[in-house]
């Protein structure tokens, strides 16, 4: 995301400690240590830091506190286990859970990027791995765990207090501090912004430091077409900080200026930034002018001026700024380039095709092409309304194909050399006819079902039967094309998805008929099972177990035993570690329309760390086509978990929760046991404890689909 980035660090290790803004430092013995980090040794050399934690002094550390890139790391376990948060490493990730009730910080080595209870974060200093000691940001993690964090001027003590009191009166406010613009309590006064009616410049840059000093910022104006703000000053401008304030709240801080207009604040309404406040505040010698803003859409950048006298806040629209046409022995290649690309809307007509990038600036000339491709005929590139559109007029009729980023189309045109093969798309059924050598036994099938490909590969050469190429097809309710290539000697066919399907493949002795087909016409018995969290949501971590990686394993200790059985077709909402959205979670099991399972563990928070055992949950009583319904489903499950596990059962429950309450079908979560409780963890970090419930849950579902 293009949310406010760090644009410079702050000046010399010896003004900013933990980014607290200490303007002077006692006398203390330097220090030096080889630190071994990053694939490399670095020599260290600085004054000594101290650390106290609830007026406990921390010493004789196996790796003490380091102050890196004018932030200070320290040792995760042995700091924040003293605060009373448990900690944890997951070294195959290279992941920290720091977690406190029943809250958990996620940080990765050597990423910027955290998450606190599942919101993303940004960090000005990532996690290392120092001498083989996890070495995280101090004042980061702190605060928000909601600790009190100081620095000590006279003692260079960096002062933890889990319990909220102030450990030093000796404390600057940080850039990230909660103060918008000023420690004072002196009211905002509301203003209107001025419109600036010139428009974005072409031409920005990235925000950089420079030797300027005693700027005043004059303005700030709102872009007339309302997507952008402007900050204007009347010199050059020195040094910008930009960062998180809290959930919600971004700041520009603007070094050596102040601002003539004083402390104010204006409903900015430009895409996602609504308030936005101005101050002014103090550090060290510094004036500094803070804009701090509200936002509900991070993905804005922010840039200056060649001359360093305005600085442009502004969501970029999608945009082509370039385009090139190459013609081969075999085809016509279109390729456009640009910002934010939206993935193109085709339309098909005859000899016509028809690219529209929707709310796309077209920033390169219009104009209409005349060359002698092999089959296009016209190339018009062209403004129409909010939309960037590419019209190719075709010689002949041709095939097409797509290779989209958000940088980059590239478009091909190709001959259509498709033979003795036909499409019904009332039916959704390709007929081919049969080939030399063509052995339906030989077939293989590969469903990429979250990713809406199917895969049919046929042993064997068979351009010369078929063709190669695109397929597009209009009017079928499942199908959006179909594509034949060459691959390693093989003929392979490819299908693009408008839903999850399945797929059907008979013969006669002159044809071979594919059909694709509802999953429910191919399979007696069908279900979702979904893995909870994944990917940047980790679920609960306690005691060493970490949620996600727990719900993982035991389904796919299920999907082995589903695969072996084989009387359960059986999707997954994911495989690996990824992170379906819960609405894509309740899409996907609504697409399939089948009974839904989705495994959890569960956490009672530090102040219960006796709760144990099996719950499994339901909301509404969906009943599916053969009378099941989500009690009874719930019901063999729970009954299944507590005898097999032997555990405490707690109940089968009814819960507000979302994947249940947006379930078209049977549907339950089940949490297996409690990460709080020692013991139970201890069994669910055991591959034999997940195997058991895995099969389990494996023979109530054979008992009751």
């Amino acid at each position: 995301m293009k949310i406010f980035r760090r644009a410079i660090s702050l000046f010399l290790t010896a003004v900013l400690v933990l980014g607290l803004g200490c303007e002077s430092f006692a006398a203390n013995r330097y220090v030096t240590y080889t630190l071994n980090y990053d694939g490399a040794n670095h020599k260290y050399n600085a004054e000594e830091v101290f650390l106290k934690v609830n007026g406990e002094d921390l010493n004789n550390l196996s790796m003490p506190p380091i102050i890196l890139n004018s932030y200070s790391l320290v040792p995760a376990r042995e700091v924040f286990e003293k605060t009373g948060a448990v900690v944890s490493w997951n070294a195959d990730r290279e992941e920290v859970y720091v977690s406190r009730d029943s809250n958990l910080l996620v940080l990765k080595i050597n990423s910027t990027t955290a998450y606190y209870n599942n919101k993303e974060q940004t960090m000005e200093i990532p996690p290392k791995l120092i001498n083989s000691k996890t070495m995280i940001p101090v004042r980061f993690v702190s605060e928000t765990l909601g600790y009190d964090v100081q620095w000590d001027n006279s003692t260079r003590t960096i002062i933890i207090n889990s319990d909220g009191t102030t450990g030093s009166t000796a404390y600057s406010p940080s850039p990230e501090d909660e103060t918008d613009a000023s420690a004072d309590t002196e009211e905002y006064t509301q203003i209107t912004l001025s419109t600036d009616s010139e428009g974005l410049p072409k031409n920005l840059y990235d925000l950089s430091d420079a030797n300027h000093y005693d700027a005043q910022i004059t303005n700030i104006l709102k872009g007339s077409d309302g997507t952008y703000l402007k900050i204007e000053a009347d010199d050059e401008l020195s040094k910008f900080e930009t960062g998180i304030v809290s959930d919600g709240r971004y700041y520009l801080d603007i070094y050596a200026a102040t601002s003539a207009l004083g402390r104010v604040k204006a409903n900015a309404n430009v895409g996602g930034i609504g308030e936005i406040r101005v101050g002014e505040r103090t550090e060290g010698s510094y004036n500094i002018t803070r804009i701090a803003m509200d936002v509900t859409d991070t993905d804005f950048n922010v840039k200056m001026t060649a001359d360093r006298k305005s600085v442009y806040i502004y969501y970029p629209q999608p945009e082509i700024n370039d385009y090139k046409l190459v013609t081969d022995v075999a085809e016509d290649v279109f390729t456009v380039k640009g910002y934010d690309l939206p993935k193109p809307v085709v339309k098909e007509d005859e000899l016509t095709l028809t690219f529209t990038f929707e709310d796309t600036e077209l920033s390169a000339a219009a104009q209409t092409l005349n060359r002698n491709c092999l089959l296009i005929d016209l190339t018009d590139i062209a403004q129409v309304g909010d939309d960037a559109v590419i019209t190719f007029t075709l010689k002949e009729s041709a095939s097409y194909k797509t290779d989209y980023t958000t940088s980059s189309v590239a478009i091909t045109i190709y001959e259509t050399t498709h033979k003795n093969l036909s499409t019904d798309e009332a039916s959704d059924t390709i007929t081919l006819k049969k080939g030399t050598g063509f052995s339906l036994s030989a077939i293989t099938e590969d469903d990429d079902y979250l990713n809406l490909k199917y895969t049919i590969t046929l042993p064997g050469n068979f351009s010369g039967d078929y063709g190669v190429g695109e397929i597009n097809f209009d009017s079928s309710e499942r199908l959006n094309s179909m594509t034949i290539a060459l691959e390693g000697g093989n003929t392979v066919l490819t299908f693009d998805e408008k839903l999850v399907s399945a797929f059907i493949i008979t013969e006669d002795s002159d044809n071979v008929y594919i059909s694709c087909v509802n999953v429910h016409d191919k399979y007696d018995k069908v279900v979702v099972i979904d893995a909870g969290h994944g990917g940047s949501d980790v679920g609960t971590s306690w005691n060493g177990v970490v949620e996600k990686d727990v719900n993982l394993d035991i389904v796919l200790k299920l999907k082995d035993l589903l695969d072996t059985y084989g009387g359960i077709k059986a999707y997954y909402t994911r495989l690996d570690d990824s992170y379906p959205t819960l609405q894509e979670r309740s899409d996907f099991g609504n697409m399939i329309d089948c009974p839904f399972v989705s495994v959890h563990i569960n956490s009672a928070g530090t102040n219960n760390t006796t709760a144990n055992g099996v719950e499994v949950y339901w909301q509404y009583d969906n009943t599916d086509e053969n009378g099941l319904s989500s009690s009874a489903l719930a019901a063999a499950i729970y009954n299944n978990l507590v005898e097999y596990l032997g555990a405490n059962g707690r109940g089968v429950k009814t819960s507000n929760l979302h994947v249940l309450r947006e379930a078209d079908n049977p549907s339950v979560l089940i949490e297996v046991g409690f990460v709080t409780n020692l013991e139970e963890a201890q069994m669910l970090a055991t591959d034999s404890y997940r195997q058991t419930a895995a099969q389990a849950i494996f023979d109530a579902l054979k008992a009751m689909l």
